[in-house]
């Protein structure tokens, strides 16, 4: 009788058990879901829900509504990208502009992905409108326009910003020649949060014309913490970038690297401006890739006790490198294998391990080295050849595509390939030390 009893309590706890990690499971689901907001210019008010029959009006009527949403449902910027999806077509009238200038101030520690949900989609602010907007999160734009009138200021408080494919920030009409448009990283009195921490800046293809200058740092004292990162592809520009604050009353301190990756640019020109200030283990690093223009010299003083590392990217592959947290030390994309050349005299250095690691500070050029080792295990025998069978079938566009496999340089790994290395393992072509393969393979 006991045992029954037992038996009959141990299946109503199991069932208890199993509902309530079931509960558990559906609240923390519908924590974990951010939504989608709608905003139209046109037909849009703050006091609507945000869905696409009842859409918001403005960037800053957004925010607030999902800040409140946020509060509530427990969505954060580990999990979640909230949506903000543009419906109004710009047809040349300020009407069709979703302004963001109400933004300001407003903090969110939710990821922000704003694009538009209607072809030719535009935000921008009202020529009336020309005091300073600060981001109060990181923010992703995504084919979108951005429209920047004179004197319009844009600062990031230190969140990431990432501006994705078919972005263009343009400038207004109404705009003299006197005006200037800032782009900054750092804070402005509105929001300004010392210290920052790492901060990420990433411009794919986008048209940044509309900016005349971008700050590295703010209108107010900008004290990174981290290290500052800023990747730059946007080949039609000339830009003017400016190491320091805007307001000469304050200063930039960086506790950090300073990482700048210029990927594709018309042309770069780096100035200091007003206090700047680097920490005893901070280092200054550019990646700039073979036909892009930059110009740092005004800097020269500026960075004169400073560590400065400047690669030349003499390749196609405007990605190879990654910064990291250690100054000198660079991840190499993929499998590839590369070897710095220092522009002054010195050895070459070869990456190892799918690393570059520079022990001195200087100039150098980067080449890609020819290489066999296909599995990057230290030397080529015919361990690579059963890996290069299989990667058969793997093309440029997986993520597990192998460049070092790819023997022919066509974009994918075929027979050909296979038959390829079996030539040069047959031929002697080696990669390492183990002379006793080398033996066996040339006997």
């Amino acid at each position: 009788m006991k045992n029954k009893i037992y038996k009959s309590l141990s299946i109503t706890l199991a069932i208890c058990l199993l509902l309530s990690c079931c509960a558990i499971s559906l609240t923390a689901s519908a924590q974990s879901t951010a939504p989608t907001y709608y905003i139209s210019a046109v037909t849009g008010d703050n006091s609507y829900d945000g869905s696409e029959k009842a859409p918001l009006k403005t960037i800053g009527g957004a925010l607030t509504k999902a800040v409140s949403d946020a509060n509530t449902n427990g969505y954060n910027t580990e999990v979640n990208t909230v949506y903000f999806k543009v419906l109004d077509a710009y047809n040349g009238s300020s009407a069709n502009l979703v302004d963001y200038s109400d933004a300001s101030g407003i903090k969110f520690n939710f990821n922000l992905n704003i694009s538009s949900a209607t072809s030719g989609a535009a935000i921008g602010k009202d020529d009336t409108v020309k005091d300073s907007t600060t981001f109060g999160g990181s923010i992703t734009l995504e084919n979108i326009e951005f429209h920047v009138y004179k004197f319009d200021q844009i600062y990031l408080n230190g969140n990431d910003f990432i501006i994705g494919d078919n972005v263009n920030f343009k400038m207004s009409t109404v705009a003299v020649s006197s005006a200037q448009t800032y782009f900054c990283l750092g804070g402005s009195s509105t929001l300004a949060t010392t210290p920052y921490d790492t901060q990420n800046i990433k411009i794919v293809g986008s048209d940044m014309r509309g900016f005349t200058f971008f700050c590295l740092g703010g209108g107010r004292t900008a004290n990174y913490d981290g290290d500052l990162n800023l990747t730059y592809n946007s080949p039609n520009n000339s830009q003017e970038i400016r190491l320091g604050t805007v307001n000469s009353t304050y200063a930039s301190n960086y506790n950090g690297n300073v990482n700048l990756d210029f990927q594709a640019a018309k042309s770069i020109t780096i100035i200091p401006k007003n206090t700047i200030k680097f920490g005893d283990s901070s280092a200054f690093q550019i990646i700039n890739s073979t036909g892009n223009t930059v110009n740092y010299s005004a800097l020269e003083t500026t960075l004169a006790d400073v560590p400065t590392y400047v690669i030349t990217n003499n390749t196609d592959v405007k990605d190879l490198l990654t910064f990291t947290e250690t100054a000198g030390t660079y991840k190499i994309k993929n499998d590839y294998k590369v070897i710095a050349t220092p522009v002054s005299d010195g050895e070459a250095i070869p990456s190892e391990n799918g690393k570059l690691v520079l022990k001195n500070a200087g100039e150098y050029t980067l080449t890609i080295e020819e290489g066999y080792d296909v599995n990057n295990d230290g030397r080529y025998d015919i361990c690579d050849l059963v890996y290069t069978d299989s990667l058969v079938g793997k093309t440029s566009a997986d993520a597990d595509y192998n460049s070092v496999a790819d023997k022919d340089n066509d974009g994918d790994i075929d027979t050909t390939d296979i038959a390829i290395v079996k030539n040069e393992l047959l031929t002697g072509k080696l990669y390492g030390t183990d002379t006793e393969y080398d033996k066996i393979i040339t006997a």
